[in-house]
Parts: structure tokens; sequence; C-alpha cells
């Protein structure tokens, strides 16, 4: 987004705004690594047989046509618009049984997300049900990383629980563990798990899972090119 507004903001004749932070270092493994917890949002390199291993690698698209790249026709794309009004009666479903304080639109939608897929997909009760999502640690970090930090600074946060209990317990209990998986974010646990991937190789422990992203933070309609800001943003619907 940084990079969006410092575009529009070139566009239209007035210059950079936010000067970008290259030096990444402040994210680097530390030369003594001390892994604290254990770390359910990755997997070891070595822990996946020989013969799956290119399924997880990165695809160098410069020797390939990347025009000839076509998704699977197996896949199905829909839109579920969530209005003010749904949303409001979603974020009380899940606080009902009084479990919880607070419940946020992500942790609303996310744990309906969670719920829905597992049933959907018919998950055997005693199989775990994984739930990864993106935590922005900009903030999280000590110190906070600073503005213009450049790169994209999230972390996979995630939910595992048996897929019986996701399935039968009510909205508030898959609420809560995505709460959970948000708190679990520090800079002590981010910083655990940089060194775990440092020491062991590892990759995000996707298969099996879902990855949810809520791109609805992300205030795209705020960038103008010279043209005005977009028209959509009258009707956005910004959670």
């Amino acid at each position: 987004m940084e990079f969006m507004m410092n575009f529009s903001y070139v566009a239209r004749g007035q210059g950079v705004i936010t000067h970008p932070l290259p030096d990444r270092t402040c994210l680097k493994a530390r030369d003594v690594p001390e892994i604290k917890y254990e770390h359910l949002e990755a997997m070891k390199l070595s822990d996946i047989p020989e013969e799956m291993r290119n399924s997880f690698t990165t695809v160098d698209v410069v020797d390939s046509d990347v025009s000839s790249v076509s998704l699977s026709p197996d896949y199905s794309y829909k839109v579920f618009p969530f209005t003010i009004d749904k949303l409001e009666r979603l974020k009380k479903k899940a606080m009902d049984d009084g479990n919880l304080k607070k419940c946020s639109s992500f942790d609303a939608i996310a744990a309906l997300v969670w719920q829905a897929r597992t049933k959907a997909i018919d998950m055997p009760p005693d199989q775990p049900s994984k739930m990864f999502f993106a935590v922005d640690i900009r903030s999280k970090m000590d110190p906070p990383l600073p503005k213009g930090f450049a790169g994209n600074v999230v972390f996979c946060a995630y939910c595992i629980e048996p897929a019986g209990a996701v399935k039968e317990k009510p909205l508030s209990f898959c609420a809560e563990k995505v709460q959970e998986g948000i708190s679990r974010v520090t800079d002590d646990y981010v910083r655990s798990s940089m060194d775990f991937s440092e020491t062991y190789k590892s990759i995000p422990a996707l298969p099996g899972g879902i990855f949810l992203s809520a791109w609805w933070k992300i205030p795209f309609h705020l960038a103008d090119f010279g043209y005005n800001k977009t028209e959509y943003e009258a009707s956005r619907f910004s959670p």
C-alpha cells in the first residue's frame, strides 16, 4: 500500500511521500538460535518426502511461458458479500454464549470460513483442521519496524484443532481460537520462528489446511493517480 500511495503521489506530480527503507537486517535470524516454542505453522524441509518436495518449491518462471499458465478448471469462484447487518449478526452469534467479551469482524469471518470449510470437505473428526492467516508484524516487533520498511512483513498465524470440535462446537469456539492465533504472534514468538526456519529450512505447513488473507483491510481505494479516488470508495464496506 505504501508503494501504491507513493506511485499515486508521483503520478500527480507531488513526489514520494514515504521513502522506502530496504534494510531487512532487523528481521534476520539470530546468530545463536533461540527456538522457544513449538512452531506448528512450519514444516521442516527434512520431514517432507523427497518425491513431494517439488510440490512445495518455487516455480522458476524465467524460462517458462507465463502466458501458458492456466488455473485448474476444478476451482469455483464465488463472492459472498457481507452487509453491515449480516456482519453484526455474525459477530453477535459468535458472542451469544458469553464465552467471548469481544469479537472483531476478522475474528467472526475467519471463524465462519474455518468452520464452514471443515464441514464442507467432511473431515474425519480426529483429523486436525488447520487454518492459517496473515498477521502484519510491523507494530508487533520490538522495536516496531520503521515506517517505509520495504518488504512483505506478514507472519503466518494458525489455528489447529480436531475437525470434530471445529464442526460441532459453537462459532464462539472457532472465534476464540482465531483470537488465540493472533495473540500468539509476539516479537518473541516471531523471532523464535525465524530461528526455527533458518535452522530447519522450513516452509509453511499449509498442506491439508486453508489460508485466509484479509485484503479488505488494505485501503487500495485511497490511491488517486490523478483521476480522483475510485468510484468504488462510495460503496466500499471495510469491516
